[in-house]
């Protein structure tokens, strides 16, 4: 009875991963941002973080969805301090359908195309405000995904919304169950 349960354990065990359904993951990186608040500009840079959940329907095709943060970079300390706008920082959740295709060795290119509503926090003559707006992004990334599940990636991402245009750096890691 013990080695027929061990058996079933291994089998589940490996189908499970050949298509696993479920990626939970999170990527940090680095990127450049412009807000576009109160008819003002703010230009400067940015450290992300980027926490997901993702659906795989198919091997090649998910939905995504996941929380986005980001807070100034050195650049936009730099910049706060000429600026009229300051402190700006964003964060907000997203949604995004992914398609990625098999190169070898279970490495991948991918893309991602979704929709977000992001809020951005800033202060502007003493008086913090936030304002929120529903935009667009999209990703291209490689990622290289070990036997056990685990995961590692590189990221480009481009954010176009109606106050926040951003294009970020991205490194994460993600496990498939």
């Amino acid at each position: 009875m013990k080695n027929i349960v061990k058996s079933i354990l291994c089998i589940t065990l490996i189908s499970t991963n050949a298509f696993a359904e479920h990626v939970i993951g999170a990527n940090v990186g680095y990127g450049n941002q412009t807000f576009e608040l109160n008819k003002t500009t703010n230009d400067g840079d940015a450290f992300n973080i980027d926490a997901y959940y993702r659906y795989m329907l198919t091997p090649f095709a998910g939905l995504e969805g996941g929380w986005t943060s980001s807070m100034g970079g050195i650049g936009s300390i730099i910049v706060g301090e000429v600026s009229e706008i300051k402190d700006a920082s964003f964060s907000g959740p997203k949604v995004s359908v992914f398609l990625q295709y098999p190169l070898i060795n279970n490495n991948y290119i991918y893309t991602k195309l979704g929709v977000n509503k992001y809020t951005v926090d800033y202060t502007i003559n003493d008086v913090s405000k936030d304002e929120s707006k529903v935009g667009f992004e999209a990703s291209l990334g490689f990622e290289s995904r070990f036997s056990s599940g685990f995961g590692i990636n590189v990221e480009y991402r481009n954010i176009n919304n109606e106050i926040i245009k951003a294009n970020q750096f991205m490194l994460g890691a993600s496990y498939k169950f």
